[in-house]
């Protein structure tokens, strides 16, 4: 999760590129944006993709977000982070995630490959393939070093993580992520999304099940902004072996001395 690009951005840049929530309306060619402090509460007519029909639209009802204060902890309320052995162990995990060949290192092939998988797995055209390449390149950021190790990825989001200044950033960083999983842009991301991310790093996608029904509190089956910033703040900041989140990124890898 590379950040430099966006950290170094001017801050009106920066909301304008990741502080928005898209929502596509139909019937017109056009794209809304909502800042994403703005909860709404409405019905609102959203073409969905289904991926068993190529993508077709359907048109269903989807409840807005709820109007209501968010019910979780900001990052700058949770305690320095003190690299545990168990958060260790996460962070080795969404490394060898985001290590799709194996090699010992992220490379730009690494995310090349997982854009292919995302297309695969919903079948995407070429111009909806496009679109998440750049967003997921917007995500990751043009300054991301060619290769990036594993002790390297580790202790680098120890020390960036710590930091009060990307503690108070984070919540545009969730932001850009959950756009690249909310494939249609409707604001919430459905059962196939999530499989599609998982197939994307080449887990399992039956874990996908388990993870999503953890995310999705209110059980409406689908993921909220809100769900979902509760659930990757509770995985990238906290150390509680015992903590219901520990799996956002599949099942944990075996612990290593």
């Amino acid at each position: 999760m590379s950040c430099t690009a966006i950290l170094n951005m001017p801050r009106l840049l920066q909301r304008r590129l990741l502080g928005v929530a898209m929502i596509l309306q139909p019937n017109r060619n056009l794209r809304t944006f909502i800042p994403t402090g703005q909860n709404l509460l409405k019905k609102i007519q959203l073409p969905l993709y289904d991926k068993h029909r190529e993508m077709a639209p359907v048109i269903q009802l989807k409840q807005g977000l709820a109007k209501q204060p968010w019910h979780f902890r900001k990052p700058i309320e949770y305690p320095q982070l003190t690299g545990s052995d168990h958060w260790r162990r996460k962070m080795r995990t969404v490394f060898r995630v985001f290590d799709l060949n194996g090699d010992g290192c992220i490379t730009q092939e690494d995310k090349e490959e997982m854009n292919r998988r995302t297309a695969e797995y919903m079948n995407l055209d070429d111009d909806k393939t496009k679109t998440v390449l750049n967003q997921r390149r917007t995500y990751w950021g043009d300054e991301a070093p060619d290769k990036v190790f594993e002790n390297e990825f580790v202790e680098s989001h120890l020390v960036k993580m710590n930091e009060i200044k990307f503690r108070e950033f984070w919540f545009d960083i969730l932001t850009s992520r959950f756009q690249m999983m909310d494939l249609n842009g409707d604001g919430l991301i459905s059962t196939d999304e999530h499989a599609a991310m998982f197939y994307s790093y080449k887990i399992p996608t039956e874990h996908s099940k388990k993870v999503f029904d953890i995310l999705d509190s209110n059980n409406d089956g689908f993921i909220s902004m809100e769900e979902f910033s509760h659930a990757y703040t509770e995985f990238w900041y906290t150390e509680n072996p015992d903590n219901i989140f520990n799996e956002c990124y599949g099942p944990l890898i075996d612990n290593e001395t």
